[in-house]
């Protein structure tokens, strides 16, 4: 039992950048705890990569989703409705697709941590300038948009991750395409 305590508390202290002096080798025992550790660090390393591919297939499944979609209902659209109708809703769509894609890269910067994080956390944060400046489209020019068309394209994206949620997750899809579990760097 105490083994297993100094294991996890090694483990806690060196995954937040704790430098923590080795165990001693004074028997085989505190050897093999040793290498329990070591392997535990290991598997640690490894698993956020597994976590960062994983997630930057869903961010492009995503955005094909929403680009599908936006395709999609826009053809729906110019073949019922109007062409000015359409057309608000593809700008509409743009705009949304604009601010999924900045959404994602806020997403991604929030594990990361010093200068890089913050950079990319303030890039994700213009994702709100994309939703003042589709306001500030539609407000000048009210002749030539349809607001609702407009507003339903930007919020297309929306639609994506509900098809993304209904989409079933398959682990095995991840094993095949690395054969080792660990995706290329």
């Amino acid at each position: 039992m105490f083994k297993k305590l100094v294991v996890f508390w090694w483990l806690s202290t060196t995954a937040r950048g704790f430098v923590v002096a080795p165990a001693p080798k004074a028997s085989a025992v505190a050897l093999g705890a040793q290498e329990d550790v070591f392997a535990a660090q290991r598997e640690m390393r490894e698993a956020p990569v597994d976590q960062v591919a994983m997630f930057r297939r869903s961010r492009n499944q995503l955005v094909g989703d929403h680009a599908f979609l936006s395709a999609g209902i826009a053809a729906v659209i110019w073949r019922l409705g109007s062409l000015v109708a359409a057309e608000s809703y593809v700008l509409g769509a743009i705009f949304g697709g604009a601010y999924l894609v900045l959404l994602a890269r806020y997403v991604e910067s929030v594990g990361k941590s010093g200068l890089e994080g913050a950079r990319d956390g303030g890039v994700g944060q213009a994702r709100f300038a994309i939703v003042f400046l589709l306001v500030l489209l539609a407000g000048r020019n009210r002749e030539t948009l349809d607001i609702l068309p407009l507003l339903f394209g930007f919020f297309t994206y929306q639609f994506a991750t509900f098809v993304q949620a209904a989409r079933p997750v398959d682990d095995d899809e991840d094993a095949e395409e690395y054969g080792d579990g660990v995706p290329p760097r």
